[in-house]
């Protein structure tokens, strides 16, 4: 199912809310295939830019796992007279399919594949009662811990924002985009927290990704 969250003031309070929700209850990766330059270092066309995002959105796709297609850009050839505002996306990925592991090495696999440095994964940590169902609608806290190609946590830090999420990409990848205008692609949510449904998501993953 997919739906659109329009760019306006009016909206944007909803949208935001909507982010910090899935943030609050689900296990978050943001990941983008944008990169400047190639494995080469020749720099990269806007063009070749834009298909290695709509590989990575193709990727998700196949995952089976619903995600938030964020809104951004960057700009290029900044300082010169070309200097223009590009249009780009970042996805917010949502674990609502695999055990919380296979969900970071399936992040950490789409870091290596699209040659990124590092991909931010955000975890909640709420109160849980025997069943894995949370107690309450907050987390304790909410974990946010950037990954490297390797599988190596580089940074970590405590409660874990949109803005953290945000800032990152601004900081670290040099492209800024913001939660409030989106296109949310959602799939079937699967209960992974209980001991029958992580069994399910462990097959899963192993039917989709039997070398990871």
């Amino acid at each position: 199912m997919k739906r659109y969250i329009k760019s306006s003031e009016s909206i944007y309070a909803s949208s935001f809310n909507r982010a910090i929700s899935h943030m609050n209850h689900e296990q978050c990766g943001f990941i983008t295939a944008f990169r400047e330059y190639d494995s080469d270092g020749n720099p990269l066309s806007i063009n070749e830019k834009r298909r290695r995002n709509k590989q990575l959105e193709a990727d998700i796709r196949a995952s089976g796992l619903t995600f938030i297609k964020a809104s951004g850009g960057f700009i290029e050839n900044k300082g010169t007279d070309l200097e223009t505002r590009v249009s780009e996306d970042t996805f917010c990925v949502i674990n609502n399919r695999f055990p919380s592991e296979k969900f970071i090495k399936l992040m950490v696999y789409w870091c290596r594949k699209y040659e990124q440095d590092s991909v931010l994964i955000t975890t909640p940590v709420p109160e849980r009662s025997k069943n894995g169902q949370p107690l309450t609608d907050k987390p304790i806290n909410i974990i946010g811990e950037y990954y490297t190609k390797d599988e190596t946590v580089d940074m970590k830090f405590d409660n874990a924002t949109v803005q953290d999420a945000e800032e990152y990409f601004t900081n670290i990848h040099g492209k800024d985009f913001v939660l409030s205008s989106t296109e949310m692609v959602e799939t079937k949510w699967q209960d992974i927290h209980s001991a029958a449904g992580r069994v399910h998501g462990y097959r899963d993953f192993a039917d989709l990704y039997p070398d990871l």
